[in-house]
């Protein structure tokens, strides 16, 4: 597939987005359901605190400690939907940026990813002594990680992958004496951490919603 064309950019970002964005809706949704399925199972079940419904921070902490005594399973699937809604908006932007990342390099971006980073590096290798000490090579991570987030110019979906590239460049496994080839030993590294970012998989997602919903049967049986 011919790489470089906004139409592909678009397709592979659109395909990343959908699927971030289904996890997201069914997720946080689900973890409102649920928390309120608990909120009203808690009110069947937990004497009153009394103090009135003030909202007050001792009430509440009163009410979850009851809550866990008297009805366990409902105190776990409260605590767990907000835990699980976090959970899923954390899969969510996992899915986007993996899925993004992964589609790129599979549309054969290596050479353009490639000519990119040599290009970065080049820049700051004529700016700075790479030879120096060891701070001036997080320093150079740190400048080619803002020049990547600074360039307006490079395709959205493309300045993630290369993010997230040099965000994995391991500098300790850089030969930083052999400046003739420093760029392409960056370049190469970057590279096959970009290439090794498999396709992401949907079982993250079912595994938590599993777990989720085995917490609301749960607190429907145990706690009535």
């Amino acid at each position: 597939m011919k790489t470089g064309t906004l139409g592909n950019y678009a397709r592979i970002a659109g395909k990343a987005f959908i699927k971030g964005l289904l996890i997201f809706t069914t997720g946080v949704l689900f973890s409102l359901v649920t928390f309120i399925i608990g909120i009203w199972l808690s009110r069947n079940n937990v004497s009153d605190t009394g103090g009135g419904g003030h909202g007050s921070i001792l009430i509440v902490f009163v009410w979850l400690l009851e809550l866990l005594k008297d009805v366990p399973m409902n105190a776990l699937l409260l605590l767990g939907s907000l835990v699980a809604m976090y959970l899923y908006i954390s899969v969510a932007f996992g899915m986007i940026l993996y899925e993004s990342i992964h589609g790129f390099w599979q549309a054969g971006a290596g050479n353009q990813i490639s000519t990119r980073i040599s290009s970065y590096v080049g820049s700051f290798m004529k700016k700075y002594d790479w030879m120096a000490e060891g701070g001036n090579k997080a320093r150079l991570k740190l400048q080619l990680l803002q020049q990547l987030k600074n360039e307006s110019s490079v395709p959205a979906i493309e300045r993630r992958a290369l993010r997230y590239g040099f965000r994995k460049l391991k500098v300790d496994k850089i030969d930083w004496s052999d400046k003739e080839n420093l760029s392409a030993n960056i370049t190469a590294q970057v590279n096959t951490v970009i290439s090794e970012v498999v396709k992401p998989s949907m079982k993250p997602f079912w595994i938590l919603f599993f777990i989720h919903i085995t917490c609301l049967i749960a607190a429907l049986i145990f706690d009535k």
